[in-house]
């Protein structure tokens, strides 16, 4: 028997070959953990956790959304890669972080489709 007929072992080599493809394309290494799972369910599970679904657009808001997201984000692993950075630059107690905070607060908004009004 080969190696790599060994399914755990297959998977956690290809766990390893995402590890490194992380450094160079995050959202490729993120798709390529969630298939490595089919292989060995104990391989580290994929950032976004779900399979991102297009929503429909009925209201101002979601329309604001949608516009951004799709300028912002090529696809949904992107997308939830970028959120979790995002909420990353929220941090709490710490005065010499307070403008990353503030900026990732507004960057947010974007995200979920709230327009900049003017002062």
């Amino acid at each position: 028997m080969n190696d790599l007929d060994d399914q755990a072992l297959r998977g956690w080599l290809q766990e390893q070959k995402a590890a490194y493809l992380h450094m160079a394309d995050p959202a490729v290494a993120q798709q390529m953990l969630a298939g490595t799972l089919d292989e060995n369910q104990f391989v580290l599970k994929p950032a976004g956790g779900v399979a991102p679904t297009q929503i429909k657009a009925a209201a101002v808001q979601a329309r604001e959304a949608a516009q951004f997201l799709s300028a912002e984000y090529g696809d949904g692993v992107n997308l939830v890669l970028g959120v979790k950075a995002l909420l990353e630059e929220v941090v709490w107690r710490d005065e010499e972080r307070t403008d990353d905070a503030e900026r990732a607060w507004e960057s947010l908004g974007r995200h979920l489709g709230v327009r900049e009004h003017p002062a």
